[in-house]
């Protein structure tokens, strides 16, 4: 991480904020499930895309701005 961030992983680490988070729904088919979010305070939405291994689910993409929630 150092040679492509150009800083140390302590350091990346020590910027990072805490976001809190809402799980809107988590829909699965086969090996494949993806986890819909909302961010909060601010409001956005993402969805994880995840795979499923071997030795548990690795998450594989991130959309953000993902699809909002069904009322």
């Amino acid at each position: 991480m150092e040679r492509n961030a150009h800083k140390s992983c302590a350091a990346d680490y020590a910027s990072a904020e805490v976001l809190s988070i809402r799980v809107l729904r988590i829909l699965r088919l086969g090996a494949t499930a993806a986890i819909e979010i909302r961010y909060f305070p601010r409001g956005g939405y993402s969805t994880f895309v995840l795979d499923r291994q071997t030795t548990g689910w690795q998450a594989v993409a991130i959309l953000p701005g993902g699809p909002l929630p069904i009322a």
